[in-house]
């Protein structure tokens, strides 16, 4: 008679443990990935955040900017199913993401990121002489965006889509960009600042 020694899971079931081995090993995976690319702007990193076509509006993450704003990529990886084609939900999703980029790439493609770090509503890119304020979340009601340590001289604003004047003031401290009359774009309102 021999006698066999065994490990029974906690959970009754070798299918399980397993299982839960495998997403431990996985997370600590995205997670060191996570953080050897935090510029990335890798909304999708983490485990509990796993790509939900439904849920997924490429424009507002490219609008987010974020990336331009702290001069890094931003990488969205779409992978074909077994078949070898795209899922429909993902070619509507690269879908609307080019529309925004056709009628908004000026303030994303050359650009590299503003003098100005990235703040709670947005965030800023820059090619030569045109700064792109980015304004991801309206601002407070009292109808201006203070920039902080915004010093540079600004000869006009505009709004980057349909070119209306947007007021501006300059202090030594920053600037004013006042807002009270401004049309916000759902997804990314776009101040254009021509500075010297």
């Amino acid at each position: 008679m021999q006698l066999v020694y065994g490990l029974v899971p906690k959970d009754g079931s070798l299918e399980a443990l397993i299982e839960r081995k495998a997403k431990q090993l996985a997370t600590q995976i995205v997670l060191r990935t996570s953080n050897s690319m935090k510029l990335e702007e890798q909304e999708n990193s983490r485990l509990q955040q796993f790509f939900n076509p439904q849920q997924f509006n490429a424009a507002e993450w490219v609008a987010k900017v974020k990336a331009a704003a702290h001069n890094a990529i931003f990488l969205l990886n779409v992978g074909p199913m077994p078949n070898g084609k795209i899922q429909p939900e993902f070619t509507d999703t690269l879908k609307k993401m080019g529309k925004w980029l056709q009628q908004n790439g000026a303030s994303i493609y050359g650009t590299r990121a503003g003098t100005i770090a990235p703040k709670d509503w947005g965030g800023f890119t820059q090619k030569g002489k045109t700064v792109y304020m980015h304004i991801l979340t309206p601002p407070n009601p009292d109808g201006y965006i203070f920039v902080d340590g915004m010093t540079q001289k600004i000869v006009k604003a505009v709004l980057f889509n349909g070119k209306q004047e947007v007021k501006f003031k300059q202090i030594p401290e920053g600037t004013f960009i006042y807002t009270r009359n401004m049309k916000f774009d759902e997804v990314d309102t776009i101040v254009e600042l021509m500075v010297e």
